[in-house]
């Protein structure tokens, strides 16, 4: 990150376990997107809570840049 500084990201994965350790790493400075297609997406954590969950990647389309700061 060093390389694109900013004051919040946005992390998109359909791997719930790098989701849950990027946020617990990087807090409120990022909003996590959980894509649930593919195999990762059936093996959530215990817990796992998202901030963004949408059902495939062309999903996100239909969102505005805002949307991923409106979660915090």
């Amino acid at each position: 990150m060093a390389m694109y500084p900013a004051d919040h990201y946005a992390m998109i994965d359909d791997k719930p376990q790098i989701l849950v350790d990027s946020k617990a790493i990087m807090g409120k400075r990022l909003t996590t997107v959980f894509v649930q297609q593919g195999k990762y997406a059936e093996e959530q954590p215990p817990g796992f809570m998202p901030d963004i969950s949408v059902l495939h990647f062309a999903d996100l389309r239909s969102y505005k840049a805002d949307q991923f700061f409106a979660t915090h």
